[in-house]
């Protein structure tokens, strides 16, 4: 995705204020520090990464976000680069959904030493 974003950004010019997208996602990921918890399992010593409900809700949310409604508001909104807005969004999503999900390993990790 990122490719495909620099690729327009060269050849289109797409504005830079389509960066507030990545940043927007990152925000949006922080929500995954607190519906991601990490256990560990004493008797197998294995790592489980436990979501509840509202994770799925949210997961739902922002597929049909990216896959079904996405476009249509950015088209509402007069962007004209919706897929690049769109796949900056989600890069900054998954940047900070991973960070959060490595914090809490790290978390677990050491206070197990």
């Amino acid at each position: 995705m990122s490719v495909v974003v620099l690729y327009d950004a060269f050849v289109y010019g797409t504005p830079l204020y389509y960066m507030l997208f990545f940043f927007g996602g990152i925000v949006i990921g922080k929500l995954y520090l607190k519906l991601y918890s990490i256990k560990k399992n004493e008797e197998t010593g294995k790592f489980h990464l436990n979501s509840g409900i509202l994770n799925i809700v949210i997961t739902l949310v922002l597929l049909s976000l990216r896959f079904i409604f996405g476009k249509q508001i950015l088209d509402s909104f007069e962007f004209q680069y919706t897929s690049d807005a769109l796949y900056l969004f989600f890069i900054g999503l998954y940047k900070s959904k991973w960070k959060a999900i490595v914090h809490h390993l790290e978390n677990k990790l050491f206070s197990n030493f």
